[in-house]
């Protein structure tokens, strides 16, 4: 249930989650039940798909209202009829579906139901090259699905020299530690899929989208919306990195895995987009790397990641108006923005030094 993942935007922006194990497998959410194939083919049939979350037992009327208006968003976001909409329409009634069966006690699902599919579908015959709902549309996917590997290969083919696609998947064959060492970019398109969903929530005008924030935040109507949008990437969006971490940590490398690795960790490092990448490509150098001077400048890139994340933690609780407002006005105002570009950002808007001073260091690691 993505707005069940709702943690303090601070956290959300700075990838928090993803960022204490940066080289981990990646995690599997029960609620999402990500990793069940989509084993029943597609169908318009309702009444074949017929779904238990309606007459689950869930108990809790507050749960069951805000389950209805979820589900009642995710229509009027829908019923904008793009793309991008109708894909995140699709990410959000199914995730919320799925997070209703586990808690009414229906159990993990196996599939997604007809009129996610519809949408899902939908959003693929009108996406065309649309970054955004082409990436929608593969967080959408649960396993190793022939869909799913069909999207890699589109996005592939869009940028063939982004290394993002390949952290999700590759055609049978791929020698994927080589097809990465020829990237020179890491774009998860961080910005571009929250600024999609912001604006389907904005476009929506949805009466539902006031009630679930008058429910279940304080924040301001605005800042609402990019609660959900954060929440939604780091549920949905964060790419799976152990693919290209395990076998970078075999032992003893052979000199070309070596130079194939070294190459993807910076890569991560210089030209991510998102902090998780950011992490895991120092941490890679820092490993693998033998001079010195690099190791160095990766131990300071991640100290500086540490100062931004607390000045950040205190700028929110001062006031987490101004901070959500500030993220939007730098969301919407800034091309290309990467994840630290926008704690930076942050960072000097509420009167905080750019970086720690001499001698500062983490209250943990």
């Amino acid at each position: 249930m993505i707005r069940r993942a709702i943690i303090p935007l601070l956290v959300a922006v700075c990838g928090i989650a993803a960022c204490g194990s940066p080289e981990a497998p990646p995690r599997v959410d029960a609620a999402r039940g990500e990793m069940a194939p989509d084993a029943r083919p597609a169908t318009t049939d309702d009444a074949a798909s017929a779904d238990p979350v309606r007459s689950a037992p869930i108990e809790d009327a507050r749960a069951r209202a805000v389950l209805d208006d979820t589900l009642a968003l995710a229509d009027d976001v829908a019923a904008l009829g793009d793309p991008d909409a109708l894909a995140f329409a699709a990410l959000l009634r199914d995730s919320e579906m799925d997070a209703a069966r586990i808690n009414g006690g229906a159990g993990p699902p196996s599939t997604i139901d007809a009129q996610v599919r519809r949408w899902r579908d939908e959003a693929e015959r009108r996406g065309g090259s649309e970054i955004t709902t082409l990436l929608m549309l593969l967080y959408l996917e649960r396993g190793d699905t022939p869909r799913k590997r069909a999207l890699v290969a589109r996005w592939r083919r869009l940028e063939p020299h982004n290394l993002a696609p390949l952290l999700y998947d590759a055609a049978p064959g791929t020698d994927l530690l080589a097809a990465a060492s020829a990237t020179t970019v890491a774009d998860a398109h961080y910005d571009d899929v929250l600024r999609a969903v912001v604006d389907a929530l904005s476009r929506a005008a949805s009466p539902t989208l006031s009630r679930l924030q008058a429910a279940e935040s304080k924040d301001s109507p605005e800042g609402y919306k990019l609660t959900l949008a954060m929440a939604f990437w780091t549920t949905a969006a964060l790419p799976p990195t152990h693919r290209i971490t395990a076998p970078c940590r075999e032992q003893p490398l052979a000199s070309q895995r070596r130079a194939q690795c070294l190459h993807i960790a910076r890569v991560l490092w210089h030209r991510s987009d998102i902090i998780v990448l950011d992490m895991v490509g120092t941490a890679m150098v820092r490993r693998l790397s033998d001079a010195a001077e690099e190791k160095a400048a990766a131990e300071a890139f991640r100290n500086e990641y540490a100062w931004l994340s607390s000045r950040i933690t205190e700028a929110y609780r001062k006031d987490n108006r101004a901070y959500a407002r500030r993220f939007m006005q730098g969301l919407f105002a800034t091309p290309d923005v990467t994840e630290r570009g926008m704690m930076r950002l942050l960072v000097a808007e509420a009167g905080f030094p750019p970086a720690p001073p001499p001698g500062w260091r983490p209250e943990s690691p």
